[in-house]
């Protein structure tokens, strides 16, 4: 005859009680009342059975005291922090303990100790992180790659669309599948572990070929091969739902497995180690906290049994029900305060935010000795199983319908199994499954039309209480209903961000605070152009790359393609002095002609910051910055070709070839294009021959060093010339001057450059508390310029021209040094980033110049008659040193988030000006000291919108020295005080929740300050001008559905000198808009991509832009009109009709051949856009 559960239960906690030692005269009264039934006295007689395998641990000491035993096996996690210094100069950072993998706190996606969710991936897969996971998501048009480098994984994949197959990679080897499937990997030291559920996934070993897993199947490979396969087991889905599934496991095995989901010490003495464990087990989590965006989670205590606690690290508790061995939260909450440093923090809302919990105190008189607990739990072992899901989960979705596929075996297993399926809460008497099989079950079944098929003939029964958790129980027997308890779960779902770059939609970026944030929780405006966007829209250029991102000018100076200009937020000024490549600024000198220029080909993402930046990076323009970052060295092999042809018979070929060498520590990665072409000005060419090698090297799981260079030779650099307003913006005579029109010399025009550039990234962990990075960059650049330049009309029809050459060396380098901490005080969680970093330029100028030149008439070519004079102008040496000092703190308070920053450069700027017949020798030095900040604060409520604020400071010393006619023919030559900026901005973000969508609208004031001006009763320069830029941006980043990505932005701007400023002899422009700014822009763009039907593989695409009106000078004299150009793409997968790995892309540009003028520098320089233009691309993968 069978004991009712409920009197087991009572039993065993009344064993629990008088064994504590503590029992009162009152509570022994009680249980021997209790006692006096038949039925209690048969259950007390099997629990003393059951606890006599327990009476060696009885009477150990250590038993009996668990505080001694969990202090004698306690470890500190987090050692003494040992930093000698970071020093400048290349010099290797110093090392201390702690092991955390280098790549987990970089990883694209992680959780934390304790942590399990989902995300949806942009392909519409569903990926389930389990704790303790890092990995890295890279999806192109190619392939859709995973990269785990620990934890475990479940992957539910669709089928592969446009031949873009699914790889997942591991240590050991790679995993790859077709087709749709769902499947589990898992990281473990020295093998991977795979479980395949639907589909076939097939192993990729080298030096073991392939080996396919099929549906129900499971094994593991490492360095010996592939293990042999067998059934596939539940418990590597089961913790989806929050479950720890044991069949038959060691309960070593089983406190280990459970041990993954918190911090410090969980374990059992050795004499009861191969005890096994039945059951489904609840994961010592807040149910709230394995949903799809985790919640910040507060814990409320649980109702403990007497003495049923066992103690573990930070005082948390887990209590054992001595029947059911559920595993009840006290305050597990408090285990995913552990968040990985480096670039990124744990997320609790879009991949990026702070995840941090707390808990309500425990209650010390609840608690008993950690013997006593361990002997209640393993009391119950051979009584019982439970099985947790969604504790409040409604009938009727647990009745929803499924399909289940479980093998015939024991009944527990296929209990057990259908449970965790099935997503529901099973307590089980052990004793009553014992010895019985199942058949299995097969097919579409509710849950209790599942348990009745189970249970067939075994004369048990699933009986379901009112909150859907289910017992099982002899069909005779009556037992009441089982209740979990009572757990307050406090907390906001604000999405999830993903480290996928497919698509247009980046989700996180480094640029507004040197470590990684959802873009949707930095509190700066922050624009990305994906790879993706790059290659779809066949840009050519860096500034061709982010014409379509809001409060930027990339063409005020036309269609040149010598230099990138970008100018942002209305300041034109220095506009090519804004560019940024891994971190690092490019240290070009704006002053002269050695401006850097990358090739987009090179570059994985762009990121583009909106306003002063000086706080992390130094000396910055006001408007923003364009930060690049280059393609880095991969550990999955890839190779690319790629070749080019279009309009003005332009012509490039590229390679990018990347993967691991024969060391897996070392991957490497090379890049290279060539390019050569005409130009739509006549006369006029481009060549370009250029690589980026980079190796990337993994001393340890924390250390990485990664080895950069780029060399590239410009010999001919294409047009970068102006024209006059009057007879481009204007017509001259009733005549209009070519697009095409040479205004310059082709026996003098030449621009030759030449840039070599050296560095090294060195990342290095010291625990999970502090991390470090070292950024170093060593330019060398050359460059041999000649030109013929017009400077408006000498008669009606002809142009006036002189002459300027150069001949120019620079040498330049820098360093970051940054320290990055991660801790909590009190509730608040803080990311704080610290950094020294130094940079120093040297260039080396020789001036020429030349006047009486022939003139030219640009409406018919003819040349004039001309006696040229050459001569030699002066030489220069231009010098600057920067060292600054910051730091930054990043706090999260509940759903706020505060930015706080400061720093302080010291800066040392000089020019030794000799050799100049016209001046006389001069020279010059000024030495600055400047202190910029930045706050911001950000709100992030539970439905995705997040307001903002914030407030940033920039500084930039002036480029040029400013001439100041001390007397009548004798000037000064002297620097002036640097610029300086700030800039007030709040502003909405959006990101709709489960999508990477991101709708951004923001209101700047921003002013620039001490610009170089003269007023008109003086004769020399001084830094007093003012500039202030107020307006509106406005950007959609969304992918609708899978086939179609879309960009929108709009930007109104009014811009004006808001003090005195002389530009013209004797005009005040104050109040007059600089030239080059118009007062709207606006741009859409779209692509759509056929995955089905007789059209699959196709891809087409197009966007508009508009540029409003501008003024072509700063007295406000001209206007030139607004113009709009619309741009077209059409592509297609040959993988389609059998060329795997080949795709063509067509690219129109200006597809109207819209003729306008983008832009002026004065009436006498104004600068033609870019003709109508073609581009055809193939591109081989494999």
């Amino acid at each position: 005859m069978g004991i009712d559960y409920r009197v087991l239960q009572e039993a065993a906690k009344w064993f629990a009680v008088l064994q504590s030692g503590s029992a009162s005269r009152a509570e022994h009264q009680a249980w021997s009342a209790w006692l006096e039934q038949p039925e209690h006295a048969r259950a007390w007689a099997r629990i003393e059975r059951i606890s006599g395998q327990f009476q060696p641990l009885a009477a150990d000491p250590v038993g009996r005291s668990a505080g001694g035993l969990l202090h004698s096996r306690r470890s500190n996690r987090r050692q003494a922090l040992k930093m000698l210094s970071v020093l400048c100069g290349g010099t290797a950072l110093s090392l201390a303990s702690g092991h955390i993998p280098w790549r987990q706190w970089t990883a694209d996606e992680r959780t934390a100790v304790g942590e399990v969710r989902d995300v949806k991936l942009a392909d519409g897969s569903n990926l389930w992180l389990n704790t303790d996971t890092a990995l890295d998501i890279a999806f192109d048009t190619k392939t859709r790659r995973l990269t785990l480098y620990r934890g475990e994984l479940l992957i539910e994949a669709p089928a592969s669309r446009r031949a873009r197959p699914l790889l997942v990679t591991s240590r050991e080897g790679r995993l790859y599948s077709e087709q749709a499937a769902r499947f589990s990997v898992r990281q473990d030291d020295g093998r991977t572990r795979v479980s395949v559920f639907a589909g076939i996934v097939d192993i990729q070993l080298d030096g073991f070929g392939i080996t396919s897993i099929p549906a129900g199947q499971q094994t593991a490979f490492g360095s010996r091969g592939v293990e042999p396969l067998e059934a596939a087991s539940a418990e590597h889905q089961a913790w989806t739902t929050g479950v720890l599934l044991a069949d038959n496991q060691r309960l070593e095995d089983f406190l280990a497995e459970l041990s993954r989901y918190r911090h410090g010490y969980l374990g059992c003495d050795p004499r009861i180690a191969d005890l096994r464990v039945v059951g489904h087990f609840p994961l010592p989590i807040p149910s709230g906290c394995w949903t799809r965006w985790p919640p910040r989670c507060r814990c409320v205590s649980s109702d403990v049994w007497p003495g049923g606690s066992v103690s573990s690290r930070r005082s948390s508790a887990l209590a054992f029900d001595p029947i059911r061995t559920r595993i009840k939260n006290i305050r597990i909450c408090s285990s995913l305060s552990s968040n990985w440093p480096g670039i990124g923090r744990n997320p609790s809302r879009r991949t990026g935010s702070f995840m941090r919990s707390s808990a309500l105190p425990f209650t010390p008189n609840r608690s008993r000795t950690l013997a006593l607990g361990i002997r209640a739990a393993l009391l119950c072992l051979p009584l019982a199983a439970v099985v947790p899901a969604v504790a409040q989960a409604q009938a009727a979705t647990q009745q929803a319908v499924r399909s289940y596929d479980i093998p015939a075996g024991a009944l527990s297993s296929a209990l057990s199994r259908f449970a965790g399926e099935a997503g529901v809460l099973l307590s089980v008497d052990g004793s009553l499954v014992q010895g019985l099989e199942s058949n299995g079950l097969k097919g579409q079944y509710g849950i209790d039309e599942g348990f009745a098929a189970l249970l067939q003939g075994s004369g048990l029964q699933a009986v379901r209480d009112g909150q859907g958790n289910y017992s099982l129980e002899r069909r005779s027997a009556q037992s009441d209903a089982v209740e979990l308890q009572p757990m307050t779960v406090e907390g906001f779902a604000l999405g999830n961000a993903l480290g996928s770059m497919e698509g247009y939609n980046a989700t996180h970026s480094s640029v507004a605070t040197k470590t990684s944030m959802p873009l949707a929780e930095t509190s700066q405006t922050v624009s990305v152009v994906t790879r993706q966007q790059i290659e779809d829209q066949g840009s050519r250029s860096i500034a061709q790359a982010v014409r379509y991102t809001p409060g930027l000018m990339s063409t005020p100076y036309g269609a040149t393609t010598r230099y990138d200009y970008v100018a942002m937020r209305g300041i034109t000024d220095g506009s090519v002095d804004n560019l940024y490549l891994d971190g690092q600024k490019l240290l070009g000198d704006s002053g002269t002609y050695s401006s850097l220029q990358v090739d987009p080909y090179f570059i994985e993402r762009i990121d583009i910051l909106k306003g002063p930046s000086s706080v992390l990076y130094g000396r910055s323009l006001p408007g923003g910055l364009v930060a690049m970052t280059s393609k880095k060295p991969q550990k999955e092999a890839s190779r690319q070709l790629q070749f080019s042809y279009g309009s003005n018979d332009y012509k490039q070929a590229a390679f990018d070839f990347t993967g691991p060498l024969a060391d897996e520590r070392i991957a490497y990665r090379l890049v290279g294009v060539a390019k050569d072409a005409d130009n739509q000005v006549d006369g006029i060419e481009e060549q370009r021959y250029a690589v980026m090698p980079s190796v990337s090297i993994d001393f340890t799981d924390d250390t990485r060093l990664t080895l950069l260079a780029m060399l590239q030779r410009d010999p001919e650099s294409g047009y970068h010339g102006g024209l006059s307003a009057d007879g481009t913006v204007t017509s001259h005579n009733g005549q209009r001057i070519s697009r095409s029109f040479f205004e310059g010399d082709e026996d003098y025009e030449k621009f030759e450059r030449d840039q070599q550039m050296i560095g090294y990234q060195l990342e290095h962990r010291f625990n999970d508390v502090v991390s470090a990075r070292q950024n170093f960059q060593y330019l060398d650049s050359t460059v041999d310029s000649g030109q013929v330049y017009q400077y408006g009309y000498a008669t009606a029809d002809e142009l006036v021209r002189y002459y300027t050459g150069a001949d120019e060396a620079l040498h330049a380098w820098t360093i970051d040094n940054q320290l990055q901490f991660l801790f909590d005080t009190g509730a608040l969680s803080h990311t704080l980033v610290t950094g020294l970093d130094y940079q120093r330029r040297k260039a080396k100028v020789s001036y020429d110049a030349g006047y009486g030149l022939p003139t030219i008439n640009p409406y018919t070519g003819v040349v004039g008659a001309g006696a040229p004079v050459f001569y030699h102008q002066y030489d220069e040496t231009r010098e600057l040193e920067q060292t600054g000092l910051y730091v930054q703190d990043l706090i999260s308070l509940g759903n706020w988030r505060f930015s706080l920053g400061m720093r302080q450069d010291w800066v040392d700027v000089s020019f030794d000006h000799t050799d100049d017949a016209s001046y006389g020798d001069q020279d010059d030095r000024a030495k600055l000291e400047q202190f910029t900040g930045r706050v911001g604060v950000l709100y992030a409520f539970d439905n995705g919108l997040s307001p903002y604020a914030s407030y940033s400071e920039s500084f930039n010393p002036n480029a040029t020295a400013a001439y100041n006619e001390v007397s009548p023919g004798v000037y000064d030559i002297a620097l002036l005080d640097a610029t300086e900026g700030e800039q007030y901005e709040v502003g909405l973000k959006y990101q709709p929740l489960g999508t990477d969508d991101l709708y951004t609208i923001s209101y700047f004031d921003l002013k620039q300050s001490n610009l170089a001006n003269k007023d008109s009763n003086e004769n020399f320069y001084r830094a007093v001008g003012e500039l202030t830029s107020k307006g509106v941006e406005v950007e959609a980043r969304l992918r609708p559905i899978e086939q179609v990505n879309l960009i929108a932005s709009y930007t109104y701007m009014d811009v004006e000198y808001s003090k005195d400023f002389t530009g013209a002899a004797g005009v005040n422009n104050r109040g007059n808009t600089p030239n080059a700014v118009a007062r709207n822009m606006a741009s859409l763009w779209t692509d759509y991509t056929f995955d089905q039907g007789p059209l699959a593989g196709l891809q087409v695409g197009g966007g508009a832009r508009y540029f409003g009106k501008s003024w072509a000078d700063a007295e406000n004299t001209l206007r030139i009109p607004s113009y709009t150009l619309y741009d077209a793409m059409l592509g297609y997968d040959l993988s389609r009709v059998g060329l795997r790995g080949v795709g063509v892309r067509l690219n129109l540009n200006n597809l109207t051949d819209e003729k306008y003028v983008a832009a002026c520098n004065s009436l006498s320089q104004c600068y033609y856009g870019e003709e109508r233009n073609v581009m055809a691309t193939v591109t081989y993968d494999f």
